[in-house]
Formats: C-alpha cells, structure tokens, sequence
C-alpha cells in the first residue's frame, strides 16, 4: 500500500448506531490489505470491495454530505492493532496517523454539534471484525505495506 495513495472519496451510511462516515479505499490499496489478509491467514477478513476508512462514527443522528477530496490522503506511522467490540470480540486493523483526516473528524463534530461514539477514536481500516487469537505483534507490516 503506497502511504500517498490510499483514501479518495467518502460516504455516508445510516446504521443502527446512529451516523456513519468513511472513505473508500484505491483499488491499489484494497489489493495491498487483501495481500496482508491473505497472507496472515486471517479470519473473516472484510470482503476486497468493503474496505473502507472510518473516519467518524456518531449515535447522533445527523446529515452529512458526501465530498469527493480529489487527491491522494498523505497517512504516517502505519501500526496494526485490536479493537474490543462491544459484544467483546476482537477486530483487528490498521490504524495510521493523518493530520488531514484527524483535522476533518475534528470539523464533523465542531459543525454539527455531535460526539463520536467512541471518546479515544483513532483513524483505522478495519481488517477484520473477528480476528480470534492471532498475535498481531508477529505481523510484519513491512512485508506487505510500503514503508
């Protein structure tokens, strides 16, 4: 996955949650994570055309419109790591650092008043919403992303 060219358009999707906002992904970067999935054996792994970027997840209900950013997303410090869902089963997913992506989380909820669901959200593609028991500290990243 080249770290310049990863997320170009974003979406919005009602949930039960409440709001959610993510990016799609380049084709070039689903293949490099659909590569990493694969080659770590992972278990349900998200589906190739479901990658996406979450940038902003609300239980407020609010209206978002979509925008098209038009260019390359410059992201830093790619890590992977778990997430505990609420029902207490572990994703796993690549979190990264993005000043440009951090910025517009931080205008999201200025704008419309809402709060994120979750108080420490970090920047992430999820790559799987069940990961079992795998060890994400012998991953190695460098095999499969461009550093």
């Amino acid at each position: 996955m080249e770290r310049g060219v990863v997320m170009i358009v974003n979406f919005t999707t009602e949930t039960n949650m409440g709001v959610f906002i993510g990016l799609n992904l380049s084709e070039e970067s689903k293949e490099s994570i659909k590569n990493l999935q694969e080659g770590i054996n992972l278990p349900f792994s998200v589906k190739k055309e479901d990658l996406h970027c979450t940038l902003f997840t609300s239980k407020d209900d609010f209206s978002y419109e979509a925008e098209e950013f038009g260019h390359p997303i410059e992201i830093n410090e790619v890590r992977i790591g778990k997430i505990k869902t609420q029902k207490g089963v572990d994703c796993l997913a690549l979190f990264f650092d993005c000043d440009e992506l951090k910025t517009k989380h931080e205008f999201i909820q200025a704008k419309y008043g809402v709060t994120p669901y979750y108080k420490d959200f970090k920047l992430h593609v999820t790559l799987s919403y069940d990961c079992g028991d795998i060890d994400e500290n012998k991953i190695d990243l460098d095999s499969y992303i461009t550093q």
